[in-house]
């Protein structure tokens, strides 16, 4: 008996086929990568929240519209679907290492022939032929082939479900942009609504000094092509603010040619959202596209595993217990039992190199898996430094911006105390509080910019925003 023993393991063990010399050819990015610093202000503690990042912005309609696109969009619906689809498919994986039993039955009423196997008495006569009974099979997973099918597709689900994340991320970071896209758009269209005022005006002036000889017909020509610019620039603005309200719509599953949305007055807080001198490791590292991709890298690696233990044999339990019998009335009886157990093994000898070239191909999707993750990474840095640089920009340029405001809001007060005064006529007046009416909307696009550069780095950290802690 141990002589059998040792000439089925030698059989065994030499039956496999071979995988030496086949292996992955990519390599992982170093994880300190994504550990980003820049130069800024110092800043001692901070803290993330992933959790509704948008109610930073204080604002109950943004909030509103989030929650409805969340809840209502197609595009987020299907990445939900396929996230259910992979939970169900780890679930079927998983049974594959439990025994699996069956349980069969049948009843026929058959005649046989008087000519063939069956001489009379049995041929020539009916019978009710019954057949119950249980299946039992239980694959032995030795080599660890059915856990590695298990943890890749659990993978495979996980990825699913940070792609769920990364589909209400990018979701909501567009809701907020066009969001705020709209409120400039009413803005500006107030702004440019007063300037056409104004312009109206000093068109009506010019032309009674015209009338009187004070000015020739050049100053007209230039008012009204001035106005005609204003105008057409409402006009512009009217068309993108319907564009925006149809791409908002959209967004949070609503109709686009019969949908009403109205936005809040603009407000805008600078320090809404601060850098801190060193981004942490954990803050890209928590992307949900990062997360993903890693997830799509471990779910190949298993699926090697798998590949690999395809080499080795595959040992089944096998059992059966029925009852059989031609006799309708015996079908239960103890003579009428059937039953048998055994074990089955599949020793892979020769396949023509079949398990090679899947081993090979498993490879080959994990290299692409790695250099998929690899390029995540990659893409999250640059796409985080983009956002800084940004930032920073807009920084500089908003403060700029607001002295070049106040300038022309202290302009405007000194002309029109000068005109009150005698010293300057009401042209002059119009003028400054044009330049006045110019410069405020040229501050409301840079601060709408900077509301929407904040979405994009909160989107580029993953749905991670950044608070200062005392």
């Amino acid at each position: 008996m141990r002589s059998h023993i040792i000439i089925l393991l030698c059989l065994v063990l030499s039956s496999c086929v071979n995988y030496a010399g086949i292996h992955g050819n990519s390599k992982p990015l170093d994880n300190g990568m994504l550990n980003t610093s820049y130069s800024t202000d110092h800043y001692q503690k901070i803290s993330a929240n992933t959790a509704d990042w948008w109610l930073i912005y204080r604002d109950p309609q943004l909030n509103k519209l989030i929650n409805t696109a969340l809840k209502d969009s197609p595009s987020l619906q299907i990445a939900q679907s396929r996230l259910s689809a992979a939970r169900h498919i780890a679930e079927a994986a998983g049974s594959r290492l439990w025994p699996q039993v069956d349980a069969t039955g049948s009843i026929q009423r058959e005649r046989l022939t008087e000519n063939t196997f069956f001489p009379p008495p049995f041929g020539g006569n009916s019978y009710t032929e019954t057949n119950v009974g249980l299946n039992f099979n239980w694959e032995l997973d030795f080599f660890g082939k059915n856990r590695a099918i298990i943890a890749a597709r659990t993978n495979e689900a996980r990825a699913a479900q940070a792609e769920v994340a990364e589909a209400r991320l990018i979701l909501a970071a567009a809701v907020a942009s066009d969001y705020f896209n709209l409120q400039l758009e009413r803005i500006s269209l107030k702004i440019f609504a007063d300037i056409v005022k104004q312009r109206k005006e000093m068109l009506g002036i010019i032309k009674v000094q015209a009338k009187h000889g004070i000015a020739s017909d050049i100053p007209i020509t230039t008012a009204s092509a001035e106005l005609q610019v204003a105008q057409e620039t409402i006009a512009q603005l009217q068309e993108q603010y319907q564009i925006t309200i149809h791409k908002l719509a959209a967004l949070v599953g609503m109709n686009p040619f019969i949908a009403e949305l109205k936005v809040n007055h603009f407000s805008y807080n600078k320090n809404i959202f601060r850098l801190p001198k060193v981004i942490p490791a954990n803050f890209l590292a928590r992307r949900p596209d990062i997360i993903a991709s890693r997830w799509r890298m471990e779910a190949a690696a298993a699926q090697v595993k798998a590949a690999k233990a395809r080499f080795y044999p595959n040992v089944n339990l096998i059992a059966l217990w029925s009852y059989q019998s031609f006799i309708l009335s015996k079908a239960f009886d103890s003579a009428s039992r059937d039953s048998y157990f055994g074990a089955a093994i599949d020793l892979p000898i020769f396949d023509a190199g079949r398990r090679r070239a899947e081993l090979a191909t498993q490879y080959a999707e994990f290299d692409t898996a790695q250099e998929q993750y690899n390029e995540t990474i990659l893409n999250a840095l640059r796409d985080t430094a983009d956002q800084i640089a940004t930032l920073h920009t807009l920084h500089r340029q908003e403060a700029e911006q607001v002295t070049a405001f106040k300038d022309a809001q202290k302009n405007y007060q000194l002309t029109k105390a000068r005109y009150h005064n005698g010293i300057n006529d009401y042209m002059s007046v119009l003028n400054s509080k044009e330049s006045l009416y110019i410069q405020q909307n040229a501050l409301i696009l840079l601060q709408t910019q900077h509301l929407k550069a904040t979405v994009a780095m909160i989107k580029a950290l993953g749905g991670n925003y950044l608070r200062l802690e005392a």
